[in-house]
């Protein structure tokens, strides 16, 4: 019995110190797992991923050794996790479903001739000077002194033709993603300050890039379309400038170049499932 009191203290006091010791151990190893993001966030490292195969992950600048597309900058991200935003994906994988593998289901960037009519509505800002809106490819087409006409929509103007006017050379003002307001001159008093109709400008041939227009979604921030790898595996989010849309195409201004493969159809539901990933990602 003598012995059995002895060793039941010594025993609580081993527990104890193992406790106190474990305590630390657990206490330290929470502090250096906590450690780990801030110091991670502070640095603000940048590195560089290609968008096509988000694998593909380097240090420095360069090319990616797949499919020679230049790097992009990705920053490590800081801040609390109430502060974090679902990650947008540069690239995802596509999903393995017989309606994205169709043949239809993607098409190729193309120089697609259009002809246009370059007709606009317009207004008159004073008694010599008016605005029109034109898309974005139209507005390029345009050149300073331009000859054309104005035909207002509440009165009638010595020439059937309308009010003979210029473009101005002040450049395009960009009105909404797109479409462009182009200036136009008159001679002083031709115009009435305020009225609003048409204006016209010699019809053109325009031999440009073009996009199926069903290729192109919609956003807040904008068009975009989603660019495929030529094994399909892989589709890529990239912001784009649209102009007119003739026949099913959609003119292209910037963001795309000739013969790249985009996703035609169901462009949307790869929208949808873009967002999903982002929501997913932790």
């Amino acid at each position: 019995m003598a012995s059995t009191g002895f060793s039941v203290p010594i025993l609580v006091a081993r527990v104890l110190i193992a406790l106190v010791a474990a305590g630390a151990l657990v206490a330290g190893f929470s502090a250096s797992y906590r450690a780990a993001p801030e110091v991670a966030a502070s640095t603000g490292r940048v590195t560089y991923a290609c968008p096509m195969h988000p694998e593909v992950i380097s240090a420095t600048k360069g090319d990616c050794p797949i499919c020679r597309m230049a790097l992009e900058p990705l920053k490590t991200r800081s801040g609390s996790g109430s502060d974090r935003r679902p990650r947008e994906r540069a690239s995802f994988s596509l999903p393995a479903k017989p309606e994205f593998r169709a043949f239809d289901a993607a098409s190729r960037t193309k120089i697609y001739p259009t002809s246009l009519e370059m007709r606009a509505p317009a207004s008159a800002e004073s008694g010599d000077v008016g605005t029109a809106l034109f898309y974005l490819d139209e507005s390029e087409l345009l050149t300073p002194d331009e000859a054309g006409f104005f035909s207002p929509a509440t009165r009638a103007t010595n020439d059937a033709h309308g009010v003979e006017v210029r473009v101005s050379h002040e450049p395009p003002v960009r009105w909404d993603a797109r479409t462009a307001l182009v200036r136009f001159v008159a001679e002083p008093g031709a115009l009435l300050p305020g009225e609003s109709g048409s204006v016209k400008f010699k019809t053109r041939l325009r031999h440009g890039l073009v996009v199926r227009a069903s290729a192109v979604v919609e956003s807040a921030d904008g068009p975009h379309v989603f660019v495929l790898s030529d094994d399909r595996r892989t589709a890529s989010r990239r912001a784009v400038a649209i102009g007119n849309v003739i026949y099913g195409y959609a003119a292209v201004v910037s963001g795309l170049r000739e013969n790249e493969n985009v996703a035609s159809r169901y462009a949307f539901l790869l929208d949808v499932e873009r967002r999903a990933l982002a929501e997913a990602t932790p």
